[in-house]
């Protein structure tokens, strides 16, 4: 008889905590948003929810409408409704009870009294212009960094919770959560021609392997703030392609070039590393850590490695060297300034 009773009352509030769950919705079929710029384009909200998100240029202005319903007979009297947006200048609309309600506002509380509650449904109206496409950016070695940098950004268009107000704490049902991605004409083109760049289709076998550690890396930098970096790498990772595939195997001469030009990405990299180094020691900031020294110790030797052999090559002898010398000329360039400015900050830190 005890344990039939224990049964019973897990069963209530189990019961209980699935109808407190259940409190709101939104009719996706119903609500929609448009961009007020291209002549009220439209999107049914259901397209927000799909894995493949949405994109819309910085800057547009968009105007969402959200139709809500109240799921629950009986709403505690403590519950509220909390919406936000990720949209810039926000406005919202709170249209209920033929009133009609507007607040500039990202994040705002709404539906918080008996009587509010009594509505059986209510339309929720957001305008706002499309966010700057920047995301966090990442550096090797330095996760305590925050910055940003250009990239695709996931937003939110909006997020509607429903809390209890007693403590404006406890969740009880997220309602719905929609998002989209944020872009601009540049990060779209540079993005295109690096996909493109870094096209895999024809990689020289012998080389395949350096060739798609080196294509990760460009991706890398494209998805972490980095796009207009990505984008020479890219370039150079494309021409670099090109001659390797023109090469037969065991060749020597333009394959030396050609292999020395692959290590400007290596340069440009430790450019960046240097400059975030340099900015930290500069400043006075926290200690860089032994490990970190190390790394770019074996860095410096493999850039005083490339400048040697660069110093050493007699291009008149290597077919097409003329197309070539420019090419060459911006290596021994990169890899000089990178090894003096590592070097020096090397000193510094020592």
């Amino acid at each position: 008889m005890k344990k039939i009773l224990i049964i019973m009352i897990l069963l209530l509030v189990c019961a209980r905590g699935v109808s407190a769950q259940e409190v709101l919705s939104i009719d996706t079929s119903k609500s929609f948003v448009i961009i007020v710029d291209e002549g009220g384009k439209k999107y049914m909200l259901e397209e927000f929810t799909r894995p493949d998100q949405l994109s819309f240029l910085e800057g547009q202005q968009l105007e969402a409408h959200f139709f809500i319903r109240r799921t629950t007979s009986n709403p505690r009297d403590t519950y509220v409704l909390e919406m936000l947006t990720d949209l810039g200048n926000a406005e919202w609309q709170y249209e209920i009870l033929g009133n009609i309600t507007r607040f500039k506002t990202a994040k705002l509380t709404v539906w918080n009294t008996p009587r509010e509650h009594s509505v059986s449904s209510f339309e929720v109206v957001l305008s706002g212009r499309v966010p700057k496409p920047a995301v966090r950016t990442e550096e090797p070695y330095f996760k305590d960094y925050i910055g940003e940098g250009p990239g695709f950004r996931s937003n939110e268009l909006a997020v509607f919770t429903v809390f209890d107000g007693r403590d404006a704490i406890t969740k009880v049902q997220v309602v719905g959560q929609y998002t989209f991605v944020s872009t601009n004409p540049d990060i779209e083109r540079y993005m295109g021609e690096i996909n493109t760049n870094l096209d895999t289709s024809s990689l020289p076998e012998d080389y395949a392997d350096i060739l798609e550690e080196q294509k990760e890396y460009i991706v890398t930098l494209s998805k972490t703030g980095h796009v207009g970096l990505a984008l020479d790498l890219s370039r150079i990772y494309a021409r670099t392609v090109k001659d390797l595939a023109g090469i037969a195997p065991g060749e020597t001469g333009t394959s030396t070039i050609t292999g020395l030009i692959l290590g400007v990405l290596v340069a440009i990299l430790l450019a960046v590393v240097t400059g975030v180094i340099g900015y930290k020691v500069g400043q006075g900031g926290e200690k860089v850590s032994d490990d970190v020294i190390d790394q770019m110790e074996k860095s410096y030797n493999t850039l005083k490695e490339h400048s040697e052999k660069l110093g050493h090559i007699d291009i008149s002898s290597v077919p097409g060297a003329e197309q070539q010398a420019a090419e060459l000329e911006t290596v021994k360039r990169q890899v000089s300034l990178s090894t003096a400015g590592l070097k020096n900050i090397l000193n510094r830190l020592r």
